[in-house]
Parts: C-alpha cells; sequence; structure tokens
C-alpha cells in the first residue's frame, strides 16, 4: 500500500503511474461483472467478505457469495 500524507506526494505518484493507464480495449468481449465488498465487525476481530457476479451487459445476478 502507498501511504501519502500531501497533496504534492499524491500528484507525484499520479505523474509516475500515468503511463500505465491502458486505454484501449484489450478485454474482448465481457460476459461477466463482479462487485465486491469487504466489511469489519466487533472492533475489526472479524471479517467478512460479499462478492455479486452479473451477466454483461444485461446486469442480472448471476451468483453471490459471503465468507
Amino acid at each position: 500500500m502507498i501511504n501519502v500524507e500531501t497533496v504534492a506526494e499524491a500528484k507525484e505518484i499520479q505523474e509516475k503511474l500515468r503511463n500505465q493507464v491502458i486505454t484501449q480495449d484489450c478485454l474482448g468481449q465481457v460476459h461477466y461483472v463482479a462487485g465486491t465488498d469487504v466489511g469489519f465487525k466487533d472492533n475489526y476481530t472479524i471479517t467478512q467478505a460479499a462478492v455479486a457476479v452479473l451477466s454483461f451487459p444485461e446486469l442480472e445476478l448471476v451468483e453471490t457469495a459471503i465468507a
């Protein structure tokens, strides 16, 4: 993880990373997309994660999982 303390540091990191941005479509046809989330309970002693998979472009729910 990158630790940034000032706006100037953030700008410097963005400048270094800007050449790594992919602007061309390299994926081909996409059939599914997924979203994830992580939550913490009981003073960070319990962690839960969830994922939802949707068909694309219809965005119909295909599958979910919670762990």
